[in-house]
């Protein structure tokens, strides 16, 4: 089960929606401990990844206490900044329209499925 919409806000407002491993922007929200090795949907199990680092770490359990590490140390030097507000609210409408766009080419990769099927 995914993270609750609620929390992933709040682990990306926490990070300034940016990755804990690279700080690039348009970040997934990583379960460090996986739901299968009986990681929770929670707030310190949540770490902030892009997709490449989400790819070349998540799945990675030696790398999990790094993780966590690069998280704190993230969410520290990000609570000693201030960020303006008009920041955040961006930051929030960009990530929302990366969220769209990725439900978009993922309905289109379903489509492209289907029509491979429907030609075959």
């Amino acid at each position: 089960m995914p993270f609750p919409e609620p929390l992933k806000h709040e682990v990306k407002l926490k990070a300034h929606f940016r990755c804990c491993v690279c700080l690039n922007y348009f970040v997934e929200i990583h379960h460090i401990v996986p739901e299968a090795d009986g990681g929770l949907d929670v707030m310190d199990n949540a770490a902030p990844l892009c997709p490449a680092c989400h790819e070349n770490f998540g799945n990675n359990p030696d790398k999990r206490k790094t993780i966590r590490q690069m998280r704190d140390q993230w969410y520290e030097l990000c609570a000693k900044s201030e960020t303006h507000p008009d920041v955040l609210q961006f930051s929030t409408k960009l990530d929302g329209l990366y969220t769209e766009f990725q439900n978009v080419k993922a309905s289109q990769d379903k489509q492209n499925v289907v029509l491979q099927d429907l030609r075959s």
